[in-house]
């Protein structure tokens, strides 16, 4: 999504150099981090060892859901879940905050894990990735240091993306079509499915891997509490779309060796799949993907998504 530029931290080298000093350390170098639009992330070397700097987005998130992540974030990495530790600053604060450009600034730094985002899914990261995925939904079913968090609701309903996207320039009638299904498209949830804080953007994009293997599970911006049927459904939806249906079936086995699904979560998968395909191409279409390609790709995807049901 196109983000307002003035939310969105300026990167300079004494701004990076400024945030190091609340660290007790000197920058030597720095970098922007190759994913995660919502937030700016840096890769920093300092005087004493490499980490990673997150800057929030101006006034996005409040503080409380921050300290949510963060201590979410620090119990699964307790659990022996792959997620890099929070450092404390030299005032012992998890958060930072800095005043630059007229604006306060949340920042957190974390430990770097050696390793890139993965260009393709291959059979050997997925089954690691299904495998950390089940083990974190597990650990957050046992979590107990929940206060009010942000909740994703009983309904799933593409009111997010939709409002924004101006129809009356869109040169493909289809996409109109595909618009208008996925707008009255609706998922309901039980209050009684399997529940608790999830990643909720779960995929390659946001794992660092070596070797096939997941070095360290990133970005809890979009953490809520929700079923964890939603979470992997999320998940799935990205596996199918740059790796294939395939794939997507062989994640969702190995999942299930972990923790095995109900019959109604069996049930929701491929109507969480679907949302999650009208959501994620919405976003698609308001930033410009409206050609004669993307919109069969769009639909195509759609009529294999909603054609399947899941079975494990």
């Amino acid at each position: 999504m196109k983000l307002e530029q003035e939310k969105q931290f300026k990167v300079t080298k004494d701004a990076v150099a400024g945030i190091l000093k609340h660290y007790g350390q000197q920058l030597v170098t720095y970098k922007a981090a190759s994913s995660g639009i919502e937030n700016t992330t840096l890769i920093v070397e300092s005087n004493t060892q490499k980490l990673v700097v997150r800057i929030y987005r101006h006034n996005k998130k409040p503080v409380s859901e921050i300290e949510l992540e963060i201590n979410f974030m620090q119990y699964l990495h307790n659990q022996h879940i792959k997620v890099p530790t929070v450092f404390s600053n030299a005032r012992n604060k998890v958060i930072t905050n800095i005043n630059r450009y007229g604006k306060e600034w949340h920042v957190i730094a974390m430990e770097y894990a050696d390793g890139d985002h993965a260009q393709n899914y291959s059979i050997e990261l997925i089954k690691d990735m299904a495998q950390c995925q089940a083990n974190m939904h597990i650990a957050s079913s046992n979590y107990t240091g929940l206060k009010n968090p942000p909740k994703l609701g009983n309904v799933l309903k593409e009111n997010y993306f939709l409002p924004l996207i101006d129809t009356t320039n869109l040169a493909e009638p289809e996409i109109l079509d595909f618009i208008n299904r996925g707008g009255r498209y609706r998922v309901d949830l039980s209050n009684d499915l399997p529940a608790g804080l999830c990643h909720l953007d779960y995929d390659k994009d946001n794992i660092v891997s070596s070797s096939n293997q997941v070095s360290a599970i990133l970005d809890f911006d979009d953490l809520a509490h929700a079923p964890f049927v939603v979470c992997l459904g999320y998940t799935l939806w990205h596996i199918w779309r740059y790796a294939g249906k395939q794939m997507a079936g062989d994640y969702l086995n190995e999942y299930a060796t972990i923790r095995p699904l109900s019959k109604e979560e069996i049930q929701l998968l491929s109507p969480v799949i679907a949302f999650r395909h009208y959501m994620i191409s919405n976003l698609k279409i308001l930033n410009g993907h409206t050609s004669k390609i993307d919109s069969n790709n769009y639909i195509n995807l759609e009529k294999e998504i909603t054609s399947l049901a899941y079975s494990v």
